[in-house]
């Protein structure tokens, strides 16, 4: 395990300087996969604290299978780390290291855009999210998720929940803000969904990145009222009565367990690392499981039955992104890795001439590829990839015809004859 946290040491090194060319997104992905080494190393192996994970998974996976698993996320964070710097000093538009974070177009755009505009702007994944589960279903029901929810309406909320997570701190109207972050922390609490913590996390990264700066203050009460939530969601999922209305009435009558807020730090550090473990002690993976979650199709125009039917250990548990790529290529495994820190400081560094909405759109998806990598499954993982792509071609497109507009409008201004002169 000494390899393993020298590993996280570099990686974490790396990525400071890598962060100081401001490659925000780019970077999270090493420092999440770092910590989730760490904190497996300390409260599993040396001491006991992270050991209680959601489904047990680490009591029913040997000790072998748990110390290769941190060895998979520290050293998929160094190589990650390596391909991030060598990318990020390669593309970089200068040598200097920047100074502050804080991105004036945010201010901007909040006042460009309005209170009430940008309000209804981050209700957008909320009222999907209802239109798909069902307003009823999110204040009670009697099961986990309801038969009849709209597929391709959670896959639409859960893309544009970290914008509109996002979008909460731009918001200049503190009644406006404060009733935009409740409806879209209750929406996901109804559904007794960890998706809970993005708002928390990416509300956060807003404030850090329009201030510059955040306080300690902050961060401390973010992240206990993150453990809270993480806590009172696995508490909470399996009772037999869910939603809005019972889950308060829970927490009401004094039926939180506090020994869950353990659990919740566990179930986003530990858990990755403890599921991974198990996959590689009990999955005798299918490579043809691979190649159709990795396919860029749309799901309806390929067999995607299989992956959702066999890619799971059982319901609502897919196999993790990370897993099933470890084991479908072994060692090609840290090669994408180097690849992909390559690529994502290739694609950070050349976003930062387009327009801020692109650039802010690039920034959240690569942070969700690393919580969604860990603990999501492999499909989920690669369209986020696809749409990464797909944003910065866009964007690019979109800077390329504004610029040559504005050429057009500059040479039509010069072209225009000097009435005035003509005039004397």
């Amino acid at each position: 395990m000494l390899y393993s946290a020298v590993a996280v040491i570099i990686s974490f090194v790396l990525v400071f300087f890598s962060l100081r060319r401001r490659l925000i997104g780019a970077s999270f992905l090493p420092l999440f996969y770092g910590a989730v080494s760490l904190y497996t190393i300390i409260s599993t192996l040396i001491f006991s604290f992270g050991q209680d994970v959601p489904f047990d998974f680490f009591n029913r996976t040997d000790v072998m299978y748990i110390k290769e698993s941190v060895r998979i996320f520290s050293y998929a964070a160094l190589v990650y780390s390596v391909g991030l710097f060598l990318g990020g000093g390669l593309f970089a538009r200068s040598n200097r290291y920047v100074s502050s974070f804080k991105v004036p177009q945010l201010d901007v755009l909040s006042r460009h855009v309005g209170s009430t505009g940008m309000f209804l702007f981050s209700l957008l994944s909320p009222v999907i999210l209802i239109m798909s589960f069902g307003l009823g279903a999110i204040f009670y029901r009697n099961e986990y998720a309801p038969a009849d929810v709209i597929a391709v309406g959670m896959v639409i909320a859960r893309i544009s929940l970290p914008i509109c997570s996002f979008s909460i701190a731009l918001i200049a109207n503190p009644f406006l803000r404060s009733a935009s972050f409740i409806i879209n922390y209750a929406v996901l609490l109804g559904i007794t969904s960890r998706a809970i913590l993005f708002v928390i996390f990416f509300h956060g990264l807003a404030i850090f990145l329009k201030r510059g700066k955040i306080g300690y203050g902050y961060i401390l009460i973010a992240f206990v009222f993150a453990i809270f939530s993480s806590a009172v969601v696995l508490q909470f999922r399996m009772y037999p009565e869910l939603g809005l209305v019972p889950m308060l009435s829970y927490i009401w009558d004094g039926e939180f367990d506090v020994s869950f807020l353990l659990s919740g730090i566990n179930y986003v550090l530990t858990y990755s690392s403890s599921y991974l473990g198990f996959m590689l002690q009990e999955v005798h993976y299918d490579s043809r499981l691979f190649w159709i979650a990795v396919n860029p199709l749309p799901s309806s125009m390929i067999d995607i039955a299989a992956v959702i039917e066999f890619s799971r250990v059982r319901a609502n548990i897919p196999y993790s992104a990370i897993g099933e790529g470890y084991l479908m290529s072994g060692m090609g495994f840290y090669i994408f890795f180097l690849i992909l820190g390559f690529y994502f400081a290739f694609v950070e560094q050349l976003s930062k001439p387009l327009p801020l909405i692109f650039r802010l759109a690039i920034v959240l998806f690569m942070v969700m590829v690393a919580f969604m990598s860990a603990q999501y499954n492999l499909r989920g993982s690669s369209r986020l990839l696809y749409y990464v792509t797909i944003i910065f071609i866009i964007g690019w497109f979109v800077e390329l015809c504004l610029r040559s507009l504005k050429r057009k409008a500059r040479a039509d201004f010069h072209a225009m004859p000097d009435h005035s002169s003509s005039s004397r």
